[in-house]
């Protein structure tokens, strides 16, 4: 008598599963103080910061102001250190909280950036001055800064006068997108009719 029979055979494969993944904003450089002093800006007096990022998309960065009066607006720069100008945003002087009290109370001002490309290790400034002249102390701003400070990734503009010193700041970069791979492990069934005689 012929039979028929079915045989099995089982397998495996692997599944493999890829996406992108995008990271939130980071802290790249930073002097976050306290401050314990400041220089004034204005008009024809600009004060700058350098920094050397690690990172190489700059999207925002916040510097310690304090406003005293009406100083007129402020004009912030990102700079390569042979001048060339990366970007440019003027913040308004009503976006700066004004210290009424004359106590250099300062402020944290952040600075949205349309996403700077920057080369890693690299020096680059932070540039301040304002819009109108300063008639009057009591119309000026100020950018706070640390004495003895332990940034060192670069100097600021006083650094001849003023060694150690260095504004407030703080750079945040978004980190490169990654790749996440991820396996999963299927089975499989293949039946096969045998005849048996």
């Amino acid at each position: 008598m012929n039979a028929k029979i079915l045989s099995a055979m089982i397998g495996y494969i692997v599944i493999l599963n890829c996406a992108n993944i995008s990271y939130a904003s980071i802290i790249d450089q930073q002097q976050p103080g306290p401050r314990n002093y400041g220089f004034w800006f204005e008009k024809d007096i600009t004060r700058w910061q350098e920094f050397t990022p690690t990172m190489t998309v700059l999207d925002k960065i916040e510097l310690n102001i304090t406003r005293w009066g009406d100083p007129g607006n402020v004009i912030v720069e990102i700079c390569e250190q042979q001048g060339n100008i990366l970007y440019s945003q003027i913040v308004q002087e009503e976006n700066i909280p004004k210290d009424d009290t004359y106590d250099y109370t300062s402020n944290w001002i952040s600075i949205d950036i349309p996403e700077i490309s920057l080369n890693i290790n690299i020096p680059y400034l932070i540039k301040v001055n304002s819009s109108e002249a300063s008639s009057t102390v009591e119309n000026r701003y100020f950018w706070g800064g640390v004495t003895n400070s332990e940034y060192t990734r670069g100097i600021s503009s006083v650094e001849n006068s003023w060694q150690d010193y260095d504004f407030c700041f703080k750079t945040y970069a978004t980190p490169e997108p990654a790749t996440l791979i991820t396996f999963g492990l299927g089975s499989f069934v293949c039946l096969r009719k045998r005849k048996i005689n």
